[in-house]
C-alpha cells in the first residue's frame, strides 16, 4: 500500500493510505481494525481516512482510541472560586456566574467570600464620632442618621452677652466646667461672632474633669478680636470636643476629624447686663446657663473654617486669651 494526498473534487483535502484494491464504493474495501479510521473510495481506490470525533459540543473534549473508537469525555468547570456557580454550555463552553449575595439590606456591604463562598452581609457603620449621638442606618434608603441625645449632651451651646460697649464699665463672664460625662479632658472651644454674623475671635480651653474655668467677655473675647470695631454685644458659641493626645486643643480643628470628635460633659454658664429703661446705663445682672443647640454639620464647617482663617490670616489678631482657674460674676469696675 502507498500514503498519498488525494485532492477531491468538492475542495478538501484528504490524508490516507491507498490500497492496491480499487473499489465503486467505500464498502468494497477491506475492514480496518483501528477504530479511529473509516474506509474511502476515492478515484477508485481504496483509502483509510482519520474518523472526526468532534460532537459540536464545548463541553466536551474530544479524542479517538484505536481500539475504542471516538471518547467524548466531558470537560470539568471549575475555577476554583467558591462564590461562582459553575457550568457549562454546549455552545459557549465552561461559565462561571457569579453567586449574588443580597440580602435586600440598604444598611449593609454585600459580599461573598470566595474561600467558603458564604455570603457575607458587612452592616455599614454610621458613627460620627460624636458621643451625643445615637447613631444608626435607616433600613429603607441606607442614609446614616445621627440622632441628637438628650440636651445636656449636647456639644454645642449658644448664648449672648450685651451691653459691653465703651459706655458700659459692665463686663460679662463665662463660666466652665467639665462634669466628666466623656471620662476624661474636653476643650471647650470658644468662637466670638458680633451681631452683624462676623466671627471675630475664637480659642480653645483645655478642662480637666470637675475643673472649673473662666472668661472675661471684655478682655478676653474681645480683647484682640480680627475686626477693629468692638461691638457692644456678641454672640458666643462652645463647642466641646476630644483634645488631641490628651491635651491639646483647637478651635478650627474641633470636631473635624476622628482624633478630637465632639463629646459631652461641656457645663457653661454666662451673665449679661441689662438696661432698667429704654437707653438707660445698664443695672441688672443675670447668669444663666448656655442654652444647647444642634450644631449642624454646616455650620460646625463655617465656624470651624473662620477660625482656621483667622489663624492663618489674622496676624495674631483674632484669637482670644485662654480661660482662667476659677469663677467670674459680672462687675461694675
Amino acid at each position: 500500500m502507498t500514503k498519498f494526498l488525494f485532492l477531491m473534487a468538492a475542495g478538501f483535502l484528504l490524508v490516507g493510505t491507498a490500497f492496491a484494491q480499487t473499489c465503486t464504493v467505500a464498502t468494497d474495501c477491506p475492514p480496518t481494525n483501528n477504530r479511529c479510521l473509516l474506509n474511502a473510495c476515492v478515484n477508485s481506490q481504496c483509502v483509510q481516512q482519520q474518523r472526526s470525533c468532534d460532537d459540536n459540543n464545548a463541553c466536551t473534549a474530544d479524542r479517538c482510541d484505536p481500539n475504542i473508537g471516538c471518547i467524548n469525555t466531558p470537560i470539568v468547570c471549575d475555577d476554583h472560586n467558591a462564590c461562582t456557580a459553575d457550568s457549562c454550555d454546549p455552545v459557549r463552553g465552561c461559565v462561571f456566574t457569579p453567586i449574588v449575595c443580597d440580602d435586600k439590606n440598604p444598611c449593609t456591604n454585600d459580599s461573598c467570600d470566595p474561600a467558603t463562598g458564604k455570603c457575607i452581609f458587612t452592616p455599614i457603620t454610621c458613627d460620627d464620632f460624636n458621643s451625643c449621638t445615637v447613631d444608626y442606618c435607616d433600613v429603607s434608603s441606607g442614609a446614616c442618621i445621627h440622632k441628637p441625645t438628650d440636651a445636656m449632651c449636647q456639644p454645642f451651646q449658644v448664648r449672648y452677652a450685651a451691653n459691653l460697649g465703651s459706655f458700659s464699665s459692665v463686663d460679662a463672664a463665662i463660666n466652665l466646667t467639665n462634669t466628666n460625662a466623656s471620662g476624661g479632658n474636653i476643650c471647650a472651644n470658644v468662637y466670638t461672632f458680633s451681631p452683624d454674623e462676623q466671627e471675630i475671635s475664637c480659642c480653645s480651653c483645655l478642662i480637666t474633669p470637675n475643673a472649673l474655668a473662666t472668661l472675661s467677655v471684655k478682655n478676653d473675647l474681645l480683647g484682640n478680636t480680627l475686626t477693629p470695631a468692638i461691638p457692644g454685644s456678641v454672640v458666643v458659641k462652645l463647642i466641646a470636643s476630644a483634645p488631641a493626645n490628651g491635651t491639646t486643643c483647637n478651635a478650627a480643628t474641633a470636631g473635624t476629624n476622628g482624633a478630637v470628635p465632639l463629646v459631652a460633659g461641656l457645663a457653661a454658664w454666662g451673665t449679661t447686663a441689662h438696661a432698667t429703661s429704654v437707653g438707660g446705663a445698664p443695672s441688672a445682672i443675670t447668669e444663666t446657663p448656655f442654652t444647647p443647640a444642634t450644631l449642624s454639620a454646616s455650620e460646625q464647617s463655617r465656624i470651624t473654617g473662620l477660625c482656621s482663617f483667622i489663624q492663618s490670616n489674622g496676624s495674631g489678631y483674632g484669637i482670644c486669651k485662654s480661660c482662667r482657674s476659677g469663677a467670674l460674676g459680672a462687675a461694675a469696675k
